[in-house]
């Protein structure tokens, strides 16, 4: 797909998207036609199929190229995994960042899915339809100009404006730059399911868990952990808060730092085991077909809408 269909098929994503979310469920509300959370949550998926057929019919090129689904091999898995964990600690940090400065919108999703729900759109329908789309579609579209930094920055601005609310644009931004770059190396959109999908893992069991472990419902470090715990609270009773805090933060930033730093040899690592090959045409083979150009009108329109939906949210709010 070229970059001129592929800004035709974000802006067309976040029309569709919008007009649903801002024009047909509050219609529905007015008529006293109250949708189910799930099936709400169900039709947006259904609209992205929709324009997945349309816009690959449209393209001319074989879906398994569009959509990049290529084999990979039993270490690029483990690879994957192995760089999952390393990009969380940097994603977390974030992440955490964002939640101090903005309001979660997640906070409360638990009163509105059923727990069967939030295990499927969690784990199945986040990582397969929204990698398809800015990983699959989008960022592969977009390197079509043969320019990869650009491509890689404006599909990870696209996923990240795509979530409509400022807690969750900034850190998956992040994790659209780490999935399209892994994308580069290993060249196959699985391998992005996988990390999309260890993340989503990660932050809504793992983490969760640990905290768990770590303290209980009084906010108080559990049985398990409160006699070690003890001396060490006392001695550092003494100490300003704020010291503890930066120490802290400096322990989980340098944590965060050499985890993305690691990160790049396992991408080295994954394109090597790939077979080192370049999924992608060169920029100067791209450069006389498609001119260079990595940006389309349509392309910012579909940024431009999505700014202003997360404008408005903030204002509102």
């Amino acid at each position: 797909m070229t970059p001129k269909k592929t800004g035709m098929f974000f802006m067309v994503l976040a029309i569709s998207l919008m007009a649903v979310q801002w024009v047909v469920w509050p219609v529905l509300y007015l008529a006293d036609i109250n949708p189910d959370s799930v099936i709400m949550q169900s039709s947006l998926y259904g609209i992205m199929t929709a324009l997945f057929v349309i816009f690959i019919f449209v393209s001319g090129e074989r879906p398994s190229e569009v959509l990049g689904f290529r084999k990979f091999k039993v270490s690029a898995f483990f690879l994957t995994i192995l760089f999952s964990v390393l990009t969380y600690p940097a994603l977390t940090l974030v992440a955490g960042i964002s939640n101090l400065l903005f309001s979660n919108p997640l906070s409360d999703v638990g009163e509105e899915f059923p727990f069967a729900a939030i295990i499927i759109f969690t784990f199945v329908c986040a990582p397969v339809f929204e990698e398809l789309a800015f990983r699959g579609i989008i960022f592969q579209g977009l390197r079509k100009s043969g320019r990869v930094a650009a491509s890689i920055m404006l599909s990870a601005m696209a996923f990240g404006l795509f979530h409509g609310n400022l807690t969750q644009m900034i850190y998956t931004s992040i994790l659209g730059i780490f999935a399209a770059f892994l994308m580069e190396a290993g060249g196959s959109i699985w391998l992005a399911m996988i990390y999309h999908l260890i993340f989503n893992f990660i932050g809504s069991v793992v983490q969760p868990w640990i905290l768990l472990k770590l303290f209980n419902d009084g906010g108080e470090y559990s049985a398990e952990f409160s006699e070690p715990m003890a001396e060490p609270v006392s001695e550092l009773a003494a100490i300003s808060g704020l010291m503890i805090l930066l120490v802290l933060l400096a322990v989980i930033i340098g944590v965060a730092v050499m985890g993305v730093f690691l990160s790049v040899f396992v991408l080295k690592g994954i394109k090597k085991v790939q077979g080192g090959r370049n999924f992608y045409p060169g920029r100067n083979s791209l450069q006389a077909e498609f001119n260079n150009k990595v940006i389309s009108i349509p392309f910012v329109i579909g940024i431009c809408l999505y700014v202003c939906e997360i404008v408005a949210i903030f204002v509102i709010k």
